[in-house]
């Protein structure tokens, strides 16, 4: 009690310092994954598939935890999701081969899935202008890839990304539970998707075809002759970009936000399997991360104005991405290891392209049956 009386923050303060913190741990072990997976034998093949284990674990939580949240409330999830997360990185250390890696970032995943859809909910319901305090996760994901650039040890960074979470479950402690938050009939999450089946089906089809664009892209960057450093720089512009987007995005039509970061997904993937040169990322980084901004506040702003069930609508969103980069990142590594890397970024412009038809028919201004 004593502790948490002296760590107690303002409710902003608290949430951004805990949304920062769980996702900087995630990128300081995320950012070189493939390299490290690469690097203990792992075939294009097997790193698509440890890629799409870790989003399918995550899948499975996400929609259970976010539903459960709505009924139980948002704090406890966040804790427990915490607390799993300080061994899950830790056990990063041991995996020896492809298989005991795969069976790890499961636990990671089940583990983060705990805490995001509580924690994007109970943020909501703080602030409803929730794009400028998302922004914060861009911020951690940025000191994440600063941390990776300047350990670059694989066994130091999953330790840092444990400590990293220590110090989050620790401000986490302070947390209340809104008052008269807790719904005692919630839909299920079928009638929720039946509702917004446009919006899930747009997102799930863009981030089928990113998922392998995103999951490769270290490699790609490596094979061009791109340091770790330069790999973490790469990546840390795309988050200084959406840091500094979601916070003006949330102003825009979440609709017609929705819809240009899709066709600006189809450009950027485009430009991505042309480029030869590392340096030339860097401002196509830039558009990628304002791109992310508008297609990620403009289709949760959408979920969480229509739907009061939040932590459901937005567990069903992580479920959706992360089954979609389960499916697309073990897809996106066989057609790597067949037709190379430029295959995956072209048809990863597709399917945003397929994405941004499948969006047709979404009104900003429809309320949930």
């Amino acid at each position: 009690m004593r502790l948490i009386r002296y760590l107690k923050l303002p409710l902003a303060l608290q949430i951004v310092l805990v949304t920062s913190l769980l996702y900087m741990a995630a990128e300081t072990t995320n950012i070189f994954m493939v390299l490290y997976a690469n690097d203990i034998g792992a075939s294009k093949l097997q790193i698509g598939l440890i890629v799409a284990a870790n989003s399918i674990a995550f899948f499975v939580t996400s929609l259970v935890m976010g539903r459960q949240s709505d009924i139980h409330g948002r704090v406890i999830f966040i804790r427990i999701g915490l607390g799993l997360l300080i061994p899950a990185y830790v056990m990063h250390i041991f995996a020896r081969g492809a298989m005991t890696l795969l069976l790890v970032r499961c636990f990671q995943g089940l583990s983060i899935g705990i805490v995001t859809a509580a924690l994007t909910a109970y943020t909501y319901e703080f602030q409803a202008e929730i794009g400028r305090y998302i922004s914060f996760a861009s911020l951690g994901v940025l000191f994440g890839d600063i941390t990776a650039a300047i350990i670059q040890n694989y066994n130091s960074l999953f330790i840092a990304s444990a400590a990293i979470s220590v110090v989050a479950l620790v401000l986490s402690l302070p947390l209340t539970e809104h008052q008269g938050r807790k719904m005692t009939s919630i839909a299920l999450p079928i009638p929720l998707l039946k509702a917004n089946w446009r919006a899930y089906l747009a997102f799930f089809i863009r981030q089928f075809g990113s998922s392998g664009v995103f999951s490769l892209f270290p490699l790609l960057l490596a094979s061009i002759g791109a340091s770790r450093t330069w790999i973490a720089a790469i990546n840390g512009i795309n988050m200084i970009s959406q840091f500094i987007a979601m916070r003006f995005v949330e102003k825009i039509n979440p609709v017609r936000a929705f819809r240009i970061g899709l066709l600006l997904s189809a450009v950027v993937f485009i430009i991505y399997g042309s480029v030869k040169v590392y340096q030339a990322f860097i401002p196509v980084q830039i558009l990628l991360g304002i791109t992310w901004s508008l297609l990620y506040i403009g289709v949760l702003v959408y979920l969480m104005r229509r739907n009061p069930e939040r932590g459901s609508v937005s567990g069903l969103l992580f479920s959706t991405q992360n089954v979609a980069w389960g499916i697309g990142s073990f897809v996106g590594g066989g057609i790597a290891q067949l037709w190379g890397y430029s295959a995956v970024m072209f048809v990863g412009a597709g399917t945003a392209l397929i994405a941004a038809l499948a969006s047709r028919g979404m009104r900003s201004e429809d309320k949930r049956a």
